[in-house]
């Protein structure tokens, strides 16, 4: 733990709370590294597992500040949200 976080409230007597306390760094890698000789995790946190859906394909394109400006005000997903009308767009012709 970087002495910079800020503890996270934990009460072992709680089962709510989880296995293991997020505070000691020891008994977070116990955690993980007793599921990994398991075979219960394949991966370690914060890394990103297969994508469930067919993966997109990263490209660049330009649109115009009006188009960006529209969808951007839609909040998060807005690039989704291209995407959406994009394909609803290429299936109507």
């Amino acid at each position: 733990m970087q002495e910079t976080d800020a503890p996270i409230p934990y009460d072992a007597s709680d089962p709510d709370d989880g296995p293991y306390d997020p505070n000691d760094d020891a008994a977070v890698e116990a955690y993980w590294a007793e599921g990994k000789r398991l075979g219960l995790v394949r991966r370690g946190p914060g890394k990103r597992g297969p994508q469930k859906s067919p993966t997109k394909q990263l490209i660049s394109l330009r649109l115009s500040k009006e188009v960006l400006d529209h969808f951007r005000a839609t909040g998060p997903g807005w690039q989704n949200r291209i995407d959406e009308t994009l394909k609803l767009a290429a299936s109507t012709k």
